[in-house]
């Protein structure tokens, strides 16, 4: 085994959880006693794990979230009952007119960059999840590559500055977007959301735009065939600083 592969495979280990039983990790551990870098590493590793940890507990959970969670689950679908033939084929042809005309002459508003904003907003708020948790960027890029998620990010030197806690992914378009989670310190978790400029119908201008959307501060940029977007409870101003 080698020390690359033995890190990959040690950042997802945990001390204490089921993994502890894989025969990947355990040859990783064994790699990692007889070789003084990688022992380091995994020190460091488990101390930082152990504080994200500390630091995900003490997250404030947003009381509304039991009911939007119950109201998302409430999906009601009429019924129709159409016994004669001729109306279900007469539907069927108006829907299928109606999709027509809206592929010919209607332009989808909801690609935009602000759109993408938005939705990526309310999954930090709604469905905050790393896939990866780690404090090490190239393992970050490795594992995002894996998940066809952009993994070329280039941060501004405020944000590159803060380490990071880990990452995930989510849909959007038929593709898959990148999130990187960054430790700010005072200002707390920072999400940075990345996005190819094709998937979007328009991107931001050339200048950070910066706003608040559903009680999060964020700033929203494109760079070199990317658009950015970072997310944070803590003020505009505190975001400014980073940029």
């Amino acid at each position: 085994m080698e020390r690359a592969q033995a890190k990959e495979i040690l950042t997802r280990w945990r001390p204490g959880t089921p993994l502890d039983l894989d025969p990947d990790v355990q040859q990783a551990r064994h790699f990692a006693e007889g070789d003084p870098e990688t022992a380091r590493w995994l020190e460091r590793h488990a101390r930082f794990q152990d504080a994200t940890s500390k630091a995900l507990r003490q997250l404030t959970v947003p009381s509304s979230l039991p009911s939007e969670i119950v109201a998302r689950q409430r999906i009601h679908r009429p019924v129709f009952r159409w016994n004669q033939p001729v109306w279900i084929a007469a539907a069927a042809c108006l829907v299928a007119a109606f999709l027509w005309v809206g592929s010919v002459f209607l332009v989808d508003p909801g690609t935009d960059y602000t759109t993408f904003r938005s939705r990526m907003v309310r999954a930090a708020i709604r469905e905050y999840r790393m896939e990866i948790t780690t404090n090490d960027v190239p393992s970050i890029r490795s594992y995002l590559a894996r998940h066809s998620a952009p993994a070329d990010f280039e941060f501004p030197s405020g944000l590159a500055s803060l380490p990071a806690i880990g990452a995930g992914t989510l849909s959007w378009q038929g593709g898959r977007t990148t999130m990187v989670c960054l430790d700010g310190g005072p200002d707390g978790m920072l999400y940075v959301f990345v996005v190819p400029e094709s998937g979007l119908s328009a991107i931001p201008p050339a200048e950070t735009q910066f706003a608040r959307v559903n009680r999060l501060s964020t700033g929203t940029w494109s760079h070199n065939g990317r658009t950015y977007v970072v997310a944070s409870s803590a003020s505009l101003d505190a975001i400014r600083k980073y940029f």
